[in-house]
């Protein structure tokens, strides 16, 4: 039950390793539990080994080597001990919670966060930041659909008006997705007319796959911007500070 936990994670890899570690698990509770003592029924057991067996027997039950452990832990059927046992593990349930309600997730600090603070990457990056039109935070919020819904004419409305949103933010440099693709695809496709650069109301199947990079496209275009079924669309921001979005972006909800 421990390792099939591991299946209420939505990602493919560790609900693979879930079921495999399951599966093993299983297996070995098989054959301890099952095949060794059928296998000892056949073959027996030693002289040398019952022995020893009985050996350490003796010592658990004088409290000697593990008996020592045994007898402690065997305190906490008593009515005291178990009563604070159960009031420490309370403490620390109350504790574990309020400390839950202030755990921060994500890149928090500028720079690499898997650097410290006054490594030489990071020094580097704050002064460039300070100094010039650049950054490297970004942050990137996905977009997910039914099958080949991002390419549908209100999923990316919606992403356009989160990204129109993202870039009127204070720091905030520039916004990328899949609404910028088909732009350029769709006024490529009538002679690079600006008038045509937009989204109309009814566009054509074919060319929202393109700009997708699910057709003629490069598939680098569909490695950044979409998937390979079409239901997750990724909007990234660049900017110092690109994730004070605010209540107005909280109301946008593509593909909602």
């Amino acid at each position: 039950m421990g390792f099939a936990v591991l299946m209420l994670i939505d990602i493919p890899v560790i609900q693979d390793l879930a079921v495999t570690a399951s599966i093993g698990v299983a297996v070995l509770i098989f054959t301890n539990l099952v095949l060794l003592p059928v296998l000892l029924s056949y073959c027996g057991v030693s002289p040398k080994a019952a022995a020893r067996s009985l050996r350490q027997e003796s010592k658990e039950l004088k409290g000697k080597g593990l008996g020592s452990l045994w007898s402690l832990l065997d305190r906490f059927t008593e009515r005291r001990w178990a009563t604070v046992a159960v009031v420490v593990a309370g403490l620390l349930a109350v504790g574990g919670f309020m400390v839950s309600t202030h755990l921060k997730i994500g890149d928090l600090d500028p720079g690499a966060p898997e650097l410290r603070a006054d490594s030489r990457y990071n020094r580097d990056n704050a002064y460039i930041t300070a100094n010039y039109s650049l950054s490297s935070d970004q942050f990137a919020v996905m977009v997910k659909t039914p099958s080949e819904g991002c390419l549908k004419y209100e999923t990316l409305v919606e992403a356009d008006r989160l990204g129109w949103l993202l870039q009127q933010q204070p720091g905030v440099q520039t916004t990328v997705s899949l609404v910028n693709a088909v732009r350029q695809i769709t006024a490529g496709s009538y002679e690079g007319n600006p008038k045509v650069a937009d989204h109309r109301p009814e566009p054509e199947r074919t060319e929202l796959r393109c700009a997708a990079g699910l057709g003629e496209q490069p598939r680098i275009v569909q490695q950044r911007l979409l998937n390979d079924a079409g239901d997750r669309l990724s909007l990234g921001s660049q900017g110092r500070n690109p994730r004070s979005c605010g209540e107005d972006c909280r109301s946008v909800r593509p593909g909602a």
